[in-house]
Formats: C-alpha cells, structure tokens, sequence
C-alpha cells in the first residue's frame, strides 16, 4: 500500500469517527484522486448535486483547503452557504 493511500485511508478513519462523535450522519463519501485545480471534476460535482437535492446539508472534510481549489468550485460552495443548502462544513 503507498503512502498516500495509506494517509487517505487514516483521514478517512478519523472522519468516520468524527462524525460518530458529533452525531452526523455520513450521506456518502468521496474520494476524487483528480487535481482540484481543474474544472469539472466529476464526484465533487455528483456530491454537490446530492446536496441540491437536499440528500445532505453539509461537508466533512479533513482540511477546507480541500474542497474547492479552483474559483468555480469555490464560488459554488459559497453560494451554496449563502442559499443555505450548506449549513455546516466540519473538520476535526
């Protein structure tokens, strides 16, 4: 197993019981191996419709640096808070 998979898997084990922890329920989980800086990427699109369609209401993410690292993205998830479809974005 390489590192990288190994440090992926670790976050998501903490994740996991952060959300236990805090009593959240997990609605899926994505794990996009595609740079962020590029437009378009296509789980964190899919993860942004689920919320659209109200099958979930926020994110969470090991570092919010994570999340969007182009503006397109970006700006979507602020406009997403902004209609409150994203309530709460959760990190440990």
């Amino acid at each position: 197993m390489s590192k990288c998979v190994s440090r992926i898997d670790s976050q998501e084990a903490e994740l996991l019981k952060l959300a236990k922890e805090n009593k959240l329920q997990v609605a899926g989980i994505y794990k996009e191996s595609g740079s962020a800086h590029v437009i378009g990427r296509k789980l964190f699109n899919e993860m942004l419709q689920r919320i659209e369609e109200k099958e979930a209401n926020g994110l969470i993410v090991w570092d919010e640096s994570r999340i969007a690292r182009n503006s397109l993205d970006g700006g979507k998830i602020i406009y997403m808070m902004d209609l409150g479809q994203i309530t709460e974005i959760v990190k440990p």
